[in-house]
């Protein structure tokens, strides 16, 4: 999957927790540039991961039950492995 940009699964009533590694270092995580979860039932905490993603642009993970912390490096541009990162989403 090498050539995925976008994964899209909003308002699929998706629920668990998030694999820590949804945004490893495989060119598939690598590649994506929008990740968009919104309106399902994941909970737990946001994988650090994310931060990582080199390519995202945007993120939205809102209308979740995420409880823990946010990856502070999802959210610190001098400390994300992304510089292209330019909207996130975590309403509740």
């Amino acid at each position: 999957m090498p050539h995925v940009k976008a994964l899209l699964l909003q308002s699929n009533s998706l629920s668990s927790t998030l694999p820590i590694t949804i945004g490893g270092s495989n060119k598939a995580a690598n590649a994506l540039t929008l990740l968009n979860i919104n309106g399902n039932s994941f909970e737990g905490d946001l994988p650090t991961s994310v931060g990582f993603m080199t390519a995202l642009e945007v993120v939205d993970v809102g209308s979740n039950n995420f409880d823990g912390a946010s990856p502070l490096e999802l959210l610190c541009s001098g400390q994300r492995a992304s510089a292209r990162l330019r909207r996130v989403v975590m309403s509740h």
